[in-house]
């Protein structure tokens, strides 16, 4: 089964997260101009009339990098989701094809907010930007600034946030169905995924990712690994061995890579799952990851911070993110979803 890729960071299928965060918003839109005058504040927001809809989002350009059943998917909407999800953002971007994907899964939801009767009406989405309005004021900003801020059209705001308030509804009705009996039974399988105890790793890494299937390539690389093994079996030191044959930033660090908790990204699963069983100071065997091969060495070992009941909402949080990837899965099954990107 093909995995959805909307699960960076909890439910990040909601495509603009700044919508939900007045704080964030009111901080970016303070940067644009100064604050109104006190006889604005009480100037209600110009909001979209009532029939506008989640599925009016973007639409600017006319090519098509994606269809779902009947529904196009324009590169203006790919130009805009990648704009929105840059403002604010610390980290990288997802590339091209990951951000496609969540437009994928965003027409599927829409249809689906539909069939189940979650699609919030004008008057709802009105009335929750009167609200996001009011925080911004109080904060010396407007909701008029927040969309210049964002480059965002009044219409296609309340298309986005008619999408999130869809989706929280649908949060709310699966956390509704998940019991205390189901949470106590996930903790009791995976008490490691959730109680907050860590691992700090280093490791040597020979990146296998650009060699494609150049077989040449590839068994240089597996014998130069196979190499640095044996020199850490005969005692030689793994701080050194790193720092001559590591590759990536980590290699100039001795090959630390900080903490990791034994529930991480999936990229980082095979990784984890293989460190997680050892003693401070033992080291695996040359591992094949996603990128390349690794060997592996526990430096720290923290343990346990949590009870059951400090566990709870992480756990709660993963049921609900499982049974909605696995709605989506169903939800790709039965479409005609074309990529032309």
């Amino acid at each position: 089964m093909r995995r959805s890729t909307l699960w960076v960071s909890g439910l990040a299928l909601l495509l603009v997260a700044g919508l939900a965060h007045a704080g964030e918003a009111a901080k970016g839109a303070e940067g644009k101009a100064p604050a109104k005058a006190e006889g604005e504040a009480t100037k209600p927001p110009e909001v979209p009339k009532p029939d506008i809809q989640p599925d009016d989002i973007g639409g600017h350009a006319t090519d098509v990098v994606a269809k779902v059943d009947n529904v196009n998917i324009t590169r203006g909407e790919l130009t805009q989701a990648r704009r929105l999800m840059a403002t604010g953002r610390r980290g990288p971007l997802p590339n091209n094809q990951q951000i496609l994907e969540q437009l994928i899964n965003r027409a599927l939801w829409q249809r689906y907010f539909d069939k189940e009767g979650l699609r919030p009406t004008g008057a709802e989405i009105q009335q929750a930007i009167a609200r996001f309005d009011q925080q911004l004021r109080r904060r010396g900003a407007s909701y008029q600034r927040y969309l210049i801020a964002r480059g965002l059209t009044a219409e296609e705001d309340a298309a986005l946030r008619g999408y999130n308030l869809a989706m929280q509804r649908l949060v709310n009705k699966v956390q509704e169905k998940i019991t205390e009996n189901d949470i106590k039974a996930e903790y009791d399988a995976h008490p490691e995924w959730y109680d907050g105890s860590r691992i700090r790793i280093q490791q040597i890494f020979i990146d296998t990712s650009n060699l494609g299937s150049d077989k040449k390539k590839l068994d240089e690389a597996k014998q130069r690994i196979e190499k640095v093994s044996a020199q850490l079996a005969e005692g030689k030191d793994f701080d050194r061995l790193a720092k001559d044959y590591s590759e990536g930033a980590a290699g100039s660090r001795g090959g630390d890579r900080g903490w990791f908790r034994r529930k991480g990204p999936e990229v980082d699963e095979p990784l984890i799952s293989s460190a997680w069983g050892l003693k401070v100071g033992e080291i695996t065997k040359p591992i094949r990851g996603v990128r390349g091969w690794h060997i592996l060495k526990v430096t720290e070992r923290e343990p346990a911070a949590f009870t059951f009941f400090g566990c709870k909402r992480r756990i709660r949080a993963e049921l609900t993110r499982r049974r909605l990837e696995a709605v989506v899965d169903d939800l790709k099954a039965g479409a005609k979803i074309e990529r032309l990107l």
